[in-house]
């Protein structure tokens, strides 16, 4: 079966400490995917906890079956997020998952966005981007919000690409980081960006933004609407 849905909000303790929480799914023979996990520190607070998608290394029977973000789920506001072990994570059509923390892709591991899902990284603290990626509609617009790719990896927009007023670079501040965006709709302003290769998507307008260095196939316009 499915590993279910585990929440747990600290109120007197300020870590987890060695208590270990799992969801894992089924075994090999089985359709159960990963259940999730949740885990909030007073210090982090409502929706800023870290959400783990954890499989165990257990690959379904049918890979059609994941832990899904679906229209029945309400809790869609997280702080980190940890895909590992073989887990698949997927969000359903129309539906949003809003990130306030980093965005961490394990080895092995799959993210799936269905046509008009939105991820949409919120918060101001710095942020860290690992593994392969493909959204269908991308959304960052907080200010002074850092973000840092993993080295050689490439994220991949299928949708709409939205960023304003954010910084982007990778996470060794020397290597290139890919960005394949799709030739649909762009806005993309007030930008810092470096080391962003996006030759395996379409040329990518930026507006009001600053070229930080070891960008390939951005435009970096003086100004403009985006």
């Amino acid at each position: 079966g499915g590993g279910g849905r585990v929440a747990v909000s600290l109120t007197n303790s300020t870590d987890f400490g060695a208590v270990g929480i799992r969801a894992y799914g089924g075994n090999t023979t089985s359709k159960g995917a990963a259940g999730t996990v949740y885990m909030q520190t007073p210090s982090q607070g409502p929706g800023r906890g870290t959400l783990v998608i954890d499989a165990n290394n257990i690959v379904s029977a049918d890979a059609s079956f994941n832990t899904l973000i679906s229209s029945q789920v309400t809790d869609t506001v997280v702080g980190t997020v940890v895909i590992t072990n073989k887990a698949i994570l997927a969000i359903n059509t129309n539906q949003s998952l809003t990130v306030n923390g980093s965005w961490l892709n394990g080895t092995n591991t799959l993210f799936i966005a269905n046509t008009d899902s939105t991820v949409i990284l919120a918060g101001t603290n710095p942020a860290t981007i690992t593994g392969h990626n493909t959204y269908h509609n991308l959304v960052c617009t907080n200010a002074y919000k850092i973000l840092r790719c993993e080295d050689g990896k490439t994220n991949t927009v299928n949708g709409t690409l939205t960023l304003a007023d954010v910084i982007l670079d990778s996470i060794s501040g020397s290597a290139s980081w890919f960005l394949k965006a799709s030739p649909t709709l762009h806005s993309v302003s007030n930008v810092t960006v470096g080391r962003s290769d996006a030759n395996p998507g379409a040329t990518i307008e930026a507006y009001d933004s600053t070229d930080q260095g070891g960008n390939s196939n951005w435009v970096f316009a003086a100004s403009g609407l985006a």
